[in-house]
């Protein structure tokens, strides 16, 4: 009866989590933001399931930490994200293939 309780009975393990979520804002030309969340924590699981749930969990708790530090870290630095635009550029700077280039020999050759 014994053997037959220990069946029954899975043994409980304890693992260690540890998670991290990394954002990078651009707040201004050439200015950024790095805003980093972590956790890390032991949890007890006995099924495999048990683990993948508990996990979810932090995953949700770390997302949630996260989004309340950019806001916090936002809203005391008085700062907004900015987007990104990248100037085309200027077709007079293009070089022509028939003019000599400088720094090049004769060796060297431009393809079109």
């Amino acid at each position: 009866m014994a053997e037959q309780k220990e069946v029954n009975e899975q043994k409980v393990r304890v693992s260690t989590i540890s998670k991290s979520v990394e954002r990078i804002f651009n707040i201004a030309p050439y200015e950024s933001l790095k805003v980093v969340v972590g956790i890390e924590e032991e949890i007890e699981w006995s099924d495999i399931d048990e683990r993948k749930r508990k996990t979810k969990n932090w995953t949700k708790l770390l997302l949630n930490d996260f989004n309340e530090t950019v806001e916090d870290v936002f809203g005391n630095q008085d700062v907004n994200e900015s987007k990104v635009f990248h100037k085309k550029p200027d077709d007079t700077k293009d070089l022509d293939a028939d003019t000599p280039k400088p720094g090049l020999d004769d060796l060297d050759t431009l393809e079109e």
